[in-house]
Order: structure tokens, then C-alpha cells, then sequence
């Protein structure tokens, strides 16, 4: 019949939207079914102890390129993120200690053909020692020390012979540090097959520089045989006086976010904010931007107890405007000292001032609009915008995840990992005292049916969460099963 490829045709396409539509509506009656977001239970959660992991076993003194600890990550650890490095502290080895440095280090098997720079050891006495600055770098087990370098590993007491130059005291249990360096004997000078390589200066001076301009400057001044005159008296690096702190309590815990936004930022501290402070961290902050939804900090309600807050304290420069303008829609609030507990060996000044941003709720920094003056939002800095009701001060107000406001599984693996970088007990602190965990949440990490390729750290990133957080972890979804939320 003429008709009959015609009448298919209509029957195939009815049976299609059918068959469409009872998959939109089973997706929608399996959505009402799905749990809902987690909540701080009205007894409140509190974390507990200090860290076991920041009592560390050795102490190495890198005055080297492996002082860059990008590049030390990147060449040493055969990336095992368990090896990797992300803490470090600026010192000045002193002269009496023994040592100089120098371009001198030459080895085609280890460093190609060039000519790298290298603490030496010269004699305790010797007129050729000098100060040098480096980095002290904590190792937690002495097997995770390269087994590269540890034959050239000197022990060196450290009371005496460094002046450390942290914000904060060195810990109480630091007796002996090691110092990367060679025999005096082994300094060759650079020459035409063996030259100094500028990607290798390049290298030095990034990562000196992550404990600023000052200990760069006093770093470069101190390398020997630049020609074969000593060095000039190089300038010397100030120890970082510091009286403002911010915490971090989400992405910026990771070291490497930290130090995207302020690369001096490397420095911080483990610290707990206890519940009395009257904030809980949630994923309450939708981004329109990016459209998912971040970590954020709501006012405990009346009643309730909340949940402290994990993460870590780093310094801030004296004017805050910057970080102010970097926060724009967040309020910035200071913390009560008494609330602050540092969970390592750290302590704080005693002049110190602790800030934390809280964000306005999206509508209200809609509402109060930008300030003609700076182009930023009102809802941001210190003080409120003029008129600002009680009941839309920052950390109210603040809306979950959502289908169209996800939670990114990008985002956990920065926080996660961060938090790895002081411990287990301490990312998993953090999945229990972080609420709001939702469905609607999107496993979009590169190539995610083969996560080993992009994120080294995924087994135990996914372990944690399928412990800590099973209910929610169940239903994470890849972004080509996201797409039926939002079809449904």
C-alpha cells in the first residue's frame, strides 16, 4: 500500500515519544526517591586531637633546585602521591654550620649536561663558608626520602646552626636537620660543555621566590662561582613578621590552589574552628559563573550546635584589599582567637588577627549591586553594604546543590587531596563536618571512565567518600548520566 511506509513511519514516532516520556517520568519518580541532602544533626559534630601526621620523623634541608618542590614533585616521586611534597619552611643554614654554595654540581647521569648550584661542604671554620638560605622540608617516614639524595644527606644539629624564618617557631621536637650537599672536593666550575642553563636559574628563582623577593634576592647573591670571585655580600632576608591569618576551609586547603591564587601562601598551619564560633561549612554557595555549587559557611541556626570546621590557617598580607577584591560576594569576619586551635606544632603570634569569608547569599549581592567606585560587588569585604537587613547578613540565605548547580567531583578531589596533605584523620574530619552532600553531584574529572590517566590520588580520594559520605557517593553520576537530570 502506498501509505504503509507512511503509517510506520507516524507509529515508530508515537512509540518513540512514548517511550521517552515513561523514561523522563521513571527518571522523575526515581529522583523523589533519592536521598535527601545531608544536615548537621541538631546534636552538632565535633572533631577531636591533634594530628599524629605532623610529628615528622626527618627534617631535610634542601639549598638546591629541589627547593622548587613543583619541580622536586615532578622529578622525583615517579608520580606516587603518597611521595610527593607540599610543605616547606624558609631557614638560613650559618656559616659556622660549615657550608658554601656554589655552581659546581656536574653529573651527565643525574642532571644532563649542565652545571646546577649545590650546597658544599667545606669545614666547620673554613673562611670559605657562608650563610645560605634554603628550605627545610619535613619527611613524615624516613623510607619516603629519595634513596637518590640520601647518601648526600649531612646531619646537622639545628639548634645553633639555622635561623629559621618562618611565621612561627620551629617545632620543640626539631634536633637534627639534613642537608643536601656535596663534598667540597666534587665542585667542578662551569664551563663551555657543562654550562649554566637558564631554565635551570629559572627553576631556583621559582621557587625562592615562593618565600618572597627578599630570600630570592639573598638566595641568588649567595651562589659561588658565577665567576670565580666570592659571592658580593648578598642582602639579607627579613624572618616573615605576620599579623593578619586566613582560613582556609575548602579548595585552598591543597597547597597548589593556595598558591595559584598567592603564590607566598605555601606556608600554612592545620587548624580547627571550634562550633562556638556559630558557622557550618556546606555546599551552599552557587556559583553562577562556573553554575555549581562550592563550599561555603551558614550561621548555625537558634539551637542549634553545629560542627566545627577543619582546615588551615596561612598568612595574609597587612592590607587585605586584594584578598577582599579576590572575595567579592563574601564577607570577610574575623574569628575569635579563642575559637582558632592549631592541630600541628604551629603557634600563633600573639598579635595575630584570624579572618575567614563568609558568603552573601546570591540575591542579596544581586539586590545591593556593584560600587560604581571599584566595580565591585557592595557584598564584599569588612564592612556591609549601607542598609544591609539583619536577616541578609553573610552565611544566610545560601542555596544548595541543585541540577543546575552541581557539586563538581573536580572540586572534591582539590579539597580531598588537600586535606590528604595533613593526614586520613584529617580529610575525613573534613567529609563529616562538611553538610549538605547531595545527588546532584557530577563526576566530570578528564576522561572520568579512567580516572588513574588525570588524578593519581582517585582510589583513596573514592574510598573516603564511599566511607564517610556512602549515600550520596551511591549516586555521583558521569556527566552522560547527568544528562538525563537534566532532561527529566
Amino acid at each position: 500500500m502506498p501509505h504503509d511506509g507512511l503509517v510506520r513511519g507516524i507509529t515508530f514516532g508515537a512509540g518513540a515519544a512514548i517511550g521517552c516520556g515513561f523514561s523522563l517520568w521513571l527518571q522523575r519518580r526515581r529522583r523523589s526517591r533519592l536521598p535527601r541532602p545531608s544536615e548537621c544533626p541538631a546534636g552538632g559534630v565535633a572533631g577531636e586531637g591533634k594530628l599524629s601526621s605532623h610529628h615528622q620523623a626527618v627534617w631535610v634541608f634542601f639549598g638546591n633546585h629541589l627547593a622548587n618542590l613543583d619541580f622536586y614533585n615532578a622529578t622525583m616521586t615517579d608520580g606516587d602521591a603518597s611521595r610527593q611534597l607540599t610543605i616547606s619552611y624558609p631557614a638560613r643554614l650559618k656559616a659556622s654550620a660549615g657550608f658554601m654554595r656554589a655552581w659546581g654540581h656536574q653529573s651527565e647521569s643525574a642532571i644532563g649536561a649542565q652545571t646546577a648550584s649545590i650546597p658544599a661542604f667545606v669545614g666547620a671554620g673554613s673562611e670559605r663558608a657562608h650563610d645560605l638560605v634554603g628550605v627545610i622540608v619535613p619527611f613524615g617516614d624516613a623510607g619516603l626520602v629519595d634513596p637518590r639524595i640520601a647518601d648526600s644527606l649531612a646531619a646537622v644539629p639545628f639548634a645553633g646552626n639555622f635561623d629559621w624564618l618562618g611565621w612561627t617557631d620551629p617545632p620543640a621536637e626539631l634536633r637534627e636537620v639534613r642537608v643536601l650537599a656535596l663534598d667540597v672536593a666534587k665542585l667542578r666550575s662551569p664551563n663551555y660543555a657543562m654550562p649554566i642553563l637558564q631554565s635551570h636559574v629559572d627553576v631556583l628563582v621559582t621557587g625562592a621566590l615562593r618565600h618572597g623577593e627578599a630570600f630570592a634576592a639573598e638566595w641568588l647573591g649567595q651562589i659561588q662561582f658565577w665567576s670565580i670571585a666570592p659571592p658580593p655580600s648578598a642582602p639579607r632576608a627579613p624572618r616573615r613578621a605576620v599579623k593578619n591569618f586566613l582560613v582556609g576551609f575548602g579548595s585552598i586547603i591543597q597547597t597548589a590552589s593556595r598558591a595559584g591564587s598567592d603564590p607566598s601562601a605555601v606556608d600554612a598551619a592545620p587548624c580547627r574552628i571550634a562550633r562556638e564560633w556559630g558557622y557550618v561549612r556546606e555546599w551552599n554557595f552557587q556559583a553562577a559563573t562556573a553554575q555549581i555549587c562550592a563550599l561555603g559557611l551558614r550561621r548555625t541556626r537558634p539551637g542549634e550546635r553545629g560542627a566545627t570546621i577543619n582546615g588551615v590557617l596561612f598568612p595574609a598580607p597587612d592590607d587585605l584589599a586584594a584578598f577582599d577584591a579576590r572575595e567579592n560576594g563574601y564577607a570577610r569576619v574575623e574569628v575569635d582567637r579563642k575559637h582558632v586551635e592549631l592541630l600541628g606544632w604551629h603557634e600563633l603570634p600573639e598579635d595575630a588577627k584570624v579572618f575567614c569569608y563568609v558568603p552573601y547569599a546570591a540575591a542579596v549581592v544581586a539586590k545591593y549591586g556593584d560600587d560604581p567606585a571599584t566595580g565591585l560587588p557592595r557584598c564584599s569585604g569588612a564592612a556591609p553594604p549601607w542598609g544591609l537587613r539583619p536577616d541578609e547578613a553573610p552565611g544566610l540565605g545560601l542555596v544548595g546543590p541543585s541540577v543546575d548547580f552541581p557539586i563538581l567531583q573536580t572540586y572534591v578531589d582539590v579539597c580531598v587531596s588537600g586535606c590528604l596533605e595533613h593526614g586520613e584523620a584529617f580529610a575525613r574530619e573534613f567529609l563529616r563536618t562538611t553538610f549538605l552532600w547531595s545527588c546532584f553531584w557530577l563526576n566530570e574529572r578528564e576522561v572520568a571512565r579512567r580516572p588513574w590517566l588525570h588524578q593519581k590520588s582517585y582510589v583513596k580520594i573514592d574510598q573516603l567518600l564511599r566511607e564517610e559520605v556512602p549515600a550520596h557517593f551511591a549516586h555521583r553520576k558521569l556527566e552522560s548520566e547527568y544528562a538525563v537530570y537534566l532532561a527529566a
